[in-house]
């Protein structure tokens, strides 16, 4: 008889108004899920309850707390190869989940091809935000050198436009402190959505405003320096979030995320001067970015969003902005030179 089995504990704290449903809806899932042979219950005083499920695959038991808006939640499946992963997604689908503890377990001799799965999880966050980080340094470094090119001192440019954008993420970092996002995946595909409109056409909009308002260069360089404050604001907003999930996935992750976005910020900084700027133009590096930036996006819109229809929406969007930026990056020279010719600004 084999002894290898798999075992999943969830802590969950909930946001709001506590609600039975909640715990009907988790039994729902396990009933679902496993082959239940017995169901008992205890009710606790004032509030709370615990239930335990016997499964001719094991167990499942369930305690609620709802004077804390807490859950805990344990699964023991005689099944090797059994994948939680769905199960967690389903949770995550329906319960306003504020934060998550989840530990996962091997028991008996055989390793479990499932753990690797989470693993490659957080090795995915990792990767998206080192992208991000780089992305949203990028969209700066080409705003600061489309400003000099109009506004002149290509130092100071670069400096203000550092200095602005690292106060503009502290800015977008206590916004996410006040208006704490209840949906981590949905906030953050708004926010890329804006990341990646805002910052791909920066160097665009740069033009056409310097284009229009030339005579008046004091409404120019407040409108020039928003974009600076803008993507700043996102780029603030996106960092607590991405650092919430990697909470929700593993207590302690969310220092990593930092440190991994540190990192991203370092390799947006190096790339620009050694490999892109010598190479490519600057409307056909916002295109690059945006298009990096796309493919993040898409990533959490398939892996974390929390419905079919959203998930489908967020998909076909990333995808539509995904070709958009491709195309601007396949005609970045036809662009440049249009540009060049309509708004009468010399080459960059």
């Amino acid at each position: 008889m084999r002894t290898d089995s798999a075992h999943l504990i969830l802590d969950l704290w909930m946001e709001g108004q506590w609600s039975n449903d909640w715990v009907a809806k988790l039994e729902d899932i396990i009933d679902q899920e496993f082959t239940v042979v017995h169901k008992s219950r205890h009710l606790f005083e004032p509030q709370g309850e615990t239930v335990a499920f016997i499964l001719s695959e094991s167990h499942f038991t369930l305690h609620s707390y709802p004077e804390e808006n807490y859950v805990s939640f344990d699964v023991y499946i005689c099944k090797p190869d059994f994948d939680f992963v769905q199960i967690v997604k389903k949770i995550e689908a329906f319960l306003p989940i504020a934060r998550i503890h989840q530990r996962s377990f091997r028991r008996g001799e055989y390793a479990l091809p499932w753990l690797s799965r989470w693993k490659n999880s957080e090795k995915g966050l990792f990767l998206a935000t080192f992208i991000l980080a780089s992305c949203s340094l990028l969209y700066e470094l080409m705003l600061a050198q489309t400003l000099s090119s109009i506004l002149g001192d290509t130092a100071h440019r670069y400096n203000v436009t550092i200095g602005m954008y690292i106060a503009s993420m502290g800015l977008g970092a206590l916004l996410y402190e006040k208006f704490q996002a209840k949906r981590l995946t949905t906030s953050l595909l708004k926010v890329e959505t804006l990341l990646i409109i805002v910052g791909g056409l920066a160097p665009f909009l740069s033009l056409i405003l310097d284009s229009s308002l030339r005579e008046y260069p004091i409404l120019l360089s407040i409108l020039l320096h928003s974009l600076i404050v803008a993507i700043g604001v996102l780029s603030g907003f996106e960092l607590p979030l991405l650092m919430d999930m990697g909470q929700k996935k593993k207590e302690g992750l969310s220092t990593v995320v930092l440190g991994v976005d540190y990192l991203g910020t370092l390799f947006g900084a190096i790339i620009v001067p050694l490999f892109l700027v010598p190479l490519v133009s600057l409307f056909g590096i916002s295109a690059v970015v945006a298009f990096f930036n796309c493919v993040v996006a898409l990533y959490f819109s398939i892996e974390l969003t929390i419905s079919k229809k959203a998930n489908f929406v967020w998909v076909m969007l990333f995808v539509l902005l995904a070709c958009l930026s491709w195309l601007g990056w396949a005609n970045h020279l036809e662009i440049q030179e249009w540009i060049v010719g309509k708004y009468f600004l010399g080459d960059l």
